[in-house]
C-alpha cells in the first residue's frame, strides 16, 4: 500500500510501521480508524457499566432528557 514502510529489526522481523501522512490512502485511513476503535474497545473491557434503564433514569434526574 502506498505510503507505508515497515521497520525491521536485525532478524528482518517487522517491528514498526511508518505512515507517510502527506499521501494518505483512503483504505489506510479507514483501517486506522478501525484500529483505533479496536483499541478503544480493548481499553474499555474492564470498565464498569450500567443498564440503559439506569442510564436513562440518571439522565432524567440530571435534567438532560425528559
Amino acid at each position: 500500500m502506498k505510503g507505508l514502510n515497515f521497520v525491521t529489526n536485525d532478524k528482518g522481523e517487522r517491528i514498526a510501521l511508518q505512515i507517510d501522512l502527506r499521501e494518505p490512502d483512503k483504505r489506510l485511513i479507514e483501517y486506522l480508524e478501525y484500529l483505533e476503535d479496536m483499541i478503544d474497545i480493548e481499553l474499555s473491557k474492564n470498565d464498569e457499566f450500567i443498564s440503559w434503564k439506569e442510564a436513562l433514569k440518571e439522565l432524567k434526574k440530571e435534567g438532560i432528557v425528559d
